[in-house]
């Protein structure tokens, strides 16, 4: 039987992209006032800077607005993350402005590191996000809620499974218990389907959740 991957939403993922938006949206707001300052101000100073600091700072809030559209039309998570792209061309204008001060040569290389690196998330948004996903193939079932760490349990010697409020219960024949972290999961309810349909086409049989102790009302608080 060939391998079976589900890939999952993650709710640490979903928390630290609103937290980076918030953050590159009030960047871009103060970087547009700035820039509009040096538009107006009564001095000769070149402005190719500060007119690149407008485009970016709108290019930033216009793809959050676009994000926003897309995620209520339902529509499918794109190859490239246009908010980090945004966000990076923003951060790499703010690395220009600051060529301007005199600083030291190490400070304008750092400067450069951030939006390089948002560069590089931006591109390889989609297959970041490939890196989170529940397994099954023939030698047994894999989930992997983070990006670089994963838990996998072989099918023999697989008695039965539970599902529990926060993780999926593997029983095995000596009745040892390996419980499988699902807090993180976002799209929980489509991804326990596929798990359990997984597990009944191995012949793997769901236990009662009345039989776990962790689905008790103390454990669900």
């Amino acid at each position: 039987m060939p391998a079976e991957v589900f890939y999952i939403q993650s709710r640490r993922a979903e928390r630290m992209r609103r937290v980076q938006i918030a953050q590159h949206l009030v960047a871009a707001f103060v970087l547009i006032t700035a820039a509009w300052d040096h538009l107006t101000a009564p001095h000769g100073q070149a402005v190719v800077l500060p007119v690149l600091e407008l485009l970016a700072g709108a290019a930033l809030i216009g793809s959050v607005v676009m994000e926003k559209v897309r995620h209520r039309r339902g529509a499918p998570h794109g190859r490239i993350a246009w908010v980090e792209l945004a966000g990076a061309a923003m951060v790499f204008v703010e690395a220009l402005g600051r060529l301007q001060q005199k600083h030291h040569t190490l400070f304008y290389v750092l400067a450069f590191v951030q939006p390089v690196m948002l560069f590089i998330f931006a591109v390889f948004d989609l297959q970041l996000a490939k890196r989170r996903y529940l397994k099954a193939d023939d030698h047994g079932f894999e989930i992997h809620t983070r990006v670089l760490f994963g838990r996998r349990v072989p099918w023999a010697g697989i008695r039965e499974y539970r599902i529990e409020p926060k993780a999926i219960a593997v029983i095995g024949e000596d009745d040892r218990v390996r419980r499988l972290s699902i807090r993180d999961i976002r799209n929980r309810d489509e991804a326990l389907a596929w798990v359990r349909e997984r597990f009944a086409g191995r012949g793997v049989t769901e236990a009662s959740t009345a039989a776990g102790t962790a689905t008790s009302p103390a454990a669900r608080r």
